[in-house]
């Protein structure tokens, strides 16, 4: 393999990378908007599930929709680690 396909191999993969960043943080856009919906329709569905820290997930993704800009999508599978603000 030369030098440019290599090259060209490489783009490809960094482009294919940045697709999949998009659609996870798409995904992610999409469960916490699921999440604030149920929020004001059936709180009480929620509140079954007690150990999973709904209005993180909804924060989270009004930081993913509204505050783009402090998303680093290095982290954007995992929020929740120390290192990652609440809020901006």
């Amino acid at each position: 393999m030369c030098k440019d396909e290599i090259i060209d191999n490489l783009d490809l993969m960094v482009e294919s990378m940045h697709l999949v960043q998009e659609r996870f943080s798409m995904r992610l856009k999409v469960i916490g908007e699921s999440v604030k919906q149920i929020q004001k329709t059936n709180p009480s569905f929620l509140k079954r599930y007690a150990e999973v820290e709904w209005d993180k997930i909804a924060r989270f993704r009004d930081l993913v929709s509204h505050h783009c800009e402090y998303v680093d999508h290095e982290n954007t599978s995992a929020p929740n680690q120390p290192n990652q603000p609440d809020r901006p």
